[in-house]
């Protein structure tokens, strides 16, 4: 069990409670968050982000500055049903955002490793100085393009896609999760409900799953494209 300090508990200055209730939240606190998590950031020197845990949080304006200053564990108190009713709305809102998003850019992962691979890749290695696309599947319009364009064009949606992937892995590592246990409402964010190993387990892992199952499900359509007997084949397997 962690025993926070007195210097890592900010209180609202409208709160009335005394050490005994803050004591008890911080028992019902413990019930949820990861003790090694917390431990780390107490052997932070910044005095900053020393600060665990936010009591007493009674008004919009409070919960905002609080979440601003990345405090992770932030108490509100009983009586503002209202509040706590609008937290938990907009944390729902956010999960499902936050979860399209994740679904989104990792699929667009798959589809550019696609494009690259099977597209831009080939054509490079016929020495060509230009790459033909063709925009439009089965079209016979062709689109000429330089080598140096198309390199910059690749080179500049995998900054933005990388800037895209942290943005969204940030969002959910630092999301909120709300906890009610006998009366009391608390928001504990993710990087104190679990370790780096179970958030590379629980989201590293699927958004790089994601992305390579697109990118062979289209590996396996060009396959089938071009040589349609192969699907002929299977297909004659399987009956």
């Amino acid at each position: 069990m962690v025993n926070l300090p007195g210097s890592c508990i900010l209180s609202s200055r409208l709160s009335t409670l005394d050490p005994k209730d803050i004591g008890r939240i911080i028992q019902i606190a413990q019930e949820r968050w990861e003790e090694k998590q917390i431990s780390k950031r107490l052997q932070k020197t910044n005095d900053a982000e020393q600060i665990i845990l936010a009591v007493g949080i009674a008004n919009p304006r409070e919960l905002e500055k609080v979440v601003s200053s990345q405090i992770p564990v932030i108490h509100i108190r009983p009586e503002c049903q209202s509040l706590q009713a609008e937290q938990k709305r907009m944390i729902r809102h956010r999960k499902y955002s936050v979860g399209a998003l994740f679904v989104a850019s990792s699929t667009i992962w798959g589809l550019f490793a696609y494009f690259v691979q099977y597209h831009v890749t080939r054509l490079f290695q016929k020495g060509q100085e230009a790459v033909e696309l063709h925009p439009l599947e089965g079209s016979k319009v062709i689109v000429t393009i330089p080598n140096l364009v198309v390199a910059s064009s690749c080179l500049a949606v995998t900054v933005g896609l990388g800037w895209l992937t942290k943005c969204v892995l940030k969002m959910k590592r630092h999301a909120y999760e709300y906890h009610e246990s006998h009366g009391e409402f608390i928001l504990l964010r993710n990087d104190v409900l679990e370790s780096v190993s179970g958030y590379c387990i629980k989201t590293i892992i699927p958004y790089c799953l994601i992305g390579l199952s697109v990118y062979k499900c289209k590996s396996m359509k060009n396959v089938c494209g071009n040589y349609p007997e192969l699907y002929i084949c299977e297909t004659h397997c399987f009956t």
